[in-house]
């Protein structure tokens, strides 16, 4: 939704405003008694669902991932250890969406520190480093 003062997205209960004004207006179509927090002090970069978007005059727009869970002070698990129980099957599609994830969603600046964080990640997790590197290769050389 946008009109000439902002530009509006919503997901479920997230909400992003991108307008040239730092004051934030509730749209009239909400109910007036909700509150809208900022919830950052940057008006240069936000975090938005899982992308940290970054705006500047000279590049314009640029995305990279974003984790909130790297923000806790404490590990969580990503992802499934290779010598659990399931179908090798499931740790193969799991690098495979990654790294499409990495692809789609992150400019070409980010990709590859993407892609160095995803791989050391999977080894945390005793995914063969082979498999993992095969993956990456293949998919890089794709991406060319």
């Amino acid at each position: 939704m946008s009109n000439k003062c902002y530009i509006i997205y919503r997901y479920v209960d997230d909400i992003l405003i991108i307008s040239q004004s730092p004051e934030i207006k509730t749209p009239d179509f909400y109910p007036k008694n909700l509150e809208l927090i900022k919830s950052n002090n940057d008006l240069q970069c936000i975090n938005f669902l899982d992308l940290n978007i970054c705006y500047d005059d000279v590049n314009g727009f640029s995305t990279d991932l974003y984790d909130k869970r790297n923000d806790f002070k404490f590990n969580i698990a990503k992802f499934q250890f290779y010598n659990s129980c399931l179908h090798k099957n499931i740790f193969n599609n799991i690098i495979l969406n990654q790294l499409i994830r990495i692809n789609r969603l992150c400019s070409k600046k980010h990709v590859q520190k993407q892609i160095d964080m995803l791989k050391s990640q999977l080894m945390q997790y005793n995914y063969p480093s082979n498999l993992v590197n095969n993956y990456i290769n293949s998919f890089t050389e794709s991406m060319l």
